[in-house]
C-alpha cells in the first residue's frame, strides 16, 4: 500500500510525499511543480541531487536561473535562454519552474498513489496537466504530461526535464548511443564548441564517465537516438533509468559538472524537443518545433530504480 503524506515542510514550502516502502518521493507544487526527491528506502540512496548551498523557494518569474539552482527535476517551456517568443520576452529557463502549480492527490483501489498539478501559465497562454504516479510496490515512479496552447497565435517552444542528479566519481550517465555535439559552454574535457560525434568517446574521452572532482564542465546536445530512454549507472552497480513515450521529444541535452561550474558535482539529463538553446534559431533550422493554437504535445515517462543490475534494454512494457 502507498502512503501519501500532504502535511509536510520542505525548506518552508508546501510538501507532498508519496512512499510505497520501495521509493519515497517529494514533489514540491509552489517551487515549480518539481519533483524534490526520490530515495530508494531499500538502500537509504537519494537519486537526485539538491544544492547544499540554495534552497528551493517561491521565486518570483523573471528570476535567474543559476544563481537560484537547487536542484531536483523540474522542467523548462517554453525557452531556455531568455528569448522573445511569437512577440512576447519570456524570462530564464522559461516560466515553469518559478510558478506555483495547483494540485490534488488520490489513493486509488489499488493502493496507488498519485499527485496531479495543473498549471495555466502567465505569458504563453498555455495550458499544462502532470500526474505523477507511484504504484503499489513499485521500484518505478511514472509521469504524464500534457500541454495545450489554449492562445491565439503560434509558440515556437521547446519543452525540456531537468534532473539533477547525484554523482560520484566511476559512475556513467547512460544513453543507447546517438550524434552528440559540444554546446558552446564550458571547459570539456575534449573537443571545441560545435564537435560532432558518436556518444560517448571523444578523442580518446569516455565523457560519459564521472571524472574525479576538478574543472570539467560540459554541455552537449545528443540526438539520433535509437531508442527513447537515458540514465546513470553507479559505479557500485544499480542505477536509474528515465524512459519516455512522445513523438515531441527527440533529443537529450547533458549538462555535467564535475566540480568545475560553481564547486558543483552534478549531472542533469534533460530530454527535450529540440536543440540548440535558441528556440528561435532551432526554428529556422528545423530543430525547434512550434505548438500551434489549440495544439496539445503529451509526454509520458517512466524513472526506474535498479539498486543491482542494470537492465541492459528497456523493458517490454516501456511508455
Amino acid at each position: 500500500m502507498t502512503i501519501i503524506d500532504e502535511h509536510l515542510s520542505v525548506h518552508g514550502l508546501e510538501a507532498i510525499e508519496l512512499d510505497n516502502g520501495r521509493l519515497r518521493v517529494l514533489v514540491l507544487p509552489t517551487a515549480g511543480g518539481r519533483v524534490w526527491q526520490v530515495q530508494c528506502l531499500r538502500t537509504g540512496r537519494r537519486l537526485l541531487w539538491n544544492n547544499p548551498r540554495i534552497a528551493p523557494g517561491r521565486l518570483p518569474i523573471g528570476s535567474r536561473f543559476d544563481d537560484t539552482f537547487s536542484g531536483g527535476w523540474d522542467e523548462l517551456f517554453p525557452n531556455d535562454l531568455p528569448e522573445t517568443l511569437a512577440g512576447e520576452d519570456f524570462p530564464d529557463h522559461g516560466e515553469l519552474w518559478t510558478a506555483s502549480w495547483a494540485w490534488r492527490t488520490q489513493l486509488d483501489e489499488h493502493g496507488d498513489a498519485s499527485v496531479e498539478l495543473t498549471l495555466e501559465t502567465p505569458i504563453s497562454q498555455c495550458r499544462f496537466r502532470k500526474l505523477i504516479r507511484l504504484r503499489s510496490g513499485s521500484d518505478r515512479l511514472e509521469v504524464e504530461e500534457e500541454v495545450t496552447n489554449v492562445g491565439p497565435r503560434d509558440l515556437p517552444a521547446l519543452w525540456k526535464q531537468h534532473l539533477a542528479l547525484a554523482v560520484a566519481e566511476g559512475d556513467h550517465i547512460e544513453l543507447p548511443g546517438g550524434r552528440a555535439e559540444l554546446a558552446d559552454w564550458g571547459s570539456p574535457r575534449a573537443g571545441v564548441p560545435g564537435v560532432v560525434y558518436d556518444w560517448p568517446t571523444l578523442e580518446g574521452h569516455d565523457l560519459s564517465s564521472v571524472p574525479a572532482a576538478g574543472p570539467a564542465v560540459e554541455f552537449q546536445y545528443v540526438t539520433q537516438l535509437p531508442e527513447t530512454w537515458c540514465g546513470l549507472r553507479h559505479r557500485g552497480g544499480g542505477g536509474l533509468r528515465l524512459q519516455w513515450c512522445s513523438d515531441q521529444v527527440d533529443s537529450v541535452w547533458l549538462f555535467a559538472s564535475h566540480g568545475g561550474w560553481r564547486g558543483i558535482r552534478t549531472v542533469v539529463l534533460e530530454p527535450c524537443t529540440g536543440w540548440p538553446l535558441s528556440v528561435s534559431a532551432g526554428v529556422e533550422a528545423g530543430t525547434h518545433r512550434v505548438l500551434h493554437p489549440g495544439e496539445t504535445w503529451k509526454l509520458t515517462m517512466r524513472l526506474g530504480v535498479h539498486e543491482d543490475e542494470m537492465p541492459t534494454t528497456p523493458p517490454k512494457d516501456h511508455p
